[in-house]
């Protein structure tokens, strides 16, 4: 995933009505996942977009969860998903990670950047480190005055 465009996605799942497996939404969009949670099919029922080509973005995927209890509303990381192919206007995504590395980025002023990259310092002091930062992360290193 190294230098790729990626989406965000928060699809809303079809619901059952009726017997049948109809779109949660006004538009149309009717998306449903399997047993699995690692295949998401997509198309649109009034027929929009079915002739456009396939979307080639990988997409973060987060599924919307209604708590039936509190209708508060949640939404949970299913992996990172690409699409596989568009057959009849429905495009099928495949998760390819149950997992997402996220790059954190340090802001440094410019003489500590310099001396980082040279290996003179090698330790600094975060205050306030809101970055969280644990073991193994993988960060990017920013100039802050440029």
């Amino acid at each position: 995933m190294a230098n790729e465009k990626i989406r965000a996605w928060f699809p809303q799942l079809a619901i059952e009505k009726d017997d049948k497996v109809v779109a949660s939404t006004k538009t149309g969009r009717n998306n449903t996942i399997n047993d699995e949670k690692n295949i998401i099919i997509e198309y649109n029922e009034l027929g929009r977009n079915q002739d456009t080509a396939m979307d080639t973005h990988t997409r973060v995927t987060f599924m919307k969860i209604k708590n039936s209890i509190t209708n508060k509303v949640n939404y949970k990381f299913l992996g990172v998903f690409a699409p596989q192919s568009k057959i009849d206007g429905k495009t099928i995504y495949k998760r390819e990670h149950e997992e997402l590395k996220i790059i954190k980025s340090l802001k440094f002023r410019t003489k500590l950047v310099e001396l980082i990259l040279n290996g003179e310092k090698t330790t600094t002091r975060r205050i306030n480190d809101e970055k969280n930062l644990s073991i193994n992360d993988a960060f990017s290193l920013i100039n802050y005055e440029t």
